[in-house]
């Protein structure tokens, strides 16, 4: 009973993290227009990191770092390294480039249009699962995941800067 509990509440959660994407929309203050991620998906990102340094750092816990199971301790520690370098990143555009923040912004870089040769509209079987590369001259790629809100506004935004490759996007 407890493992149909726990499937069902992680399935409703993840059904409830993609209808906010469809909810919400993109953020304009001035002239910069903000895609970020939706809210339920950074606080389940904020809720792992919170678990597992709980389940790593309380004295009661069976993996705990007061134990003699170093195994466990540094499987709990990769799980909270993943949680926290898999961070949602924030995607902002206006008229100067793409500027892509990591960490609340401790981490962004900034790329001028110039410096963009075109996007790639990828569509993937899932409902939700919509993302749009921006493919630089030089360096990685910036993508806007379909854990981001407005993909269609993404699209259209980035198209008014440079060539969008593949597919429109379909009605939801």
């Amino acid at each position: 009973m407890d493992t149909f509990v726990t499937v069902f509440i992680s399935l409703a959660a993840i059904r409830l993290v993609g209808l906010e994407l469809v909810w919400q929309a993109a953020k304009r203050k001035g002239g910069k227009l903000i895609f970020s991620t939706g809210i339920l998906y950074r606080s389940i990102h904020v809720v792992g990191a919170l678990m597992v340094s709980v389940m790593l750092f309380h004295p009661q816990s069976n993996v705990s770092v007061w134990t003699q199971a170093w195994f466990m301790q540094l499987a709990v520690f990769l799980m909270l390294v993943l949680v926290v370098a898999n961070w949602p990143v924030t995607i902002v555009l206006d008229d100067e480039g793409v500027h892509e923040h990591r960490w609340g912004g401790l981490r962004s870089r900034t790329v001028e249009w110039d410096d963009v040769l075109h996007a790639v509209w990828i569509e993937l079987p899932s409902e939700y699962r919509r993302e749009c590369q921006i493919i630089l001259k030089e360096g990685k790629p910036i993508v806007h995941t379909g854990l981001h809100v407005s993909p269609e506004k993404f699209r259209q935004e980035v198209g008014r800067h440079v060539e969008v490759h593949g597919g429109p996007p379909r009605e939801l």
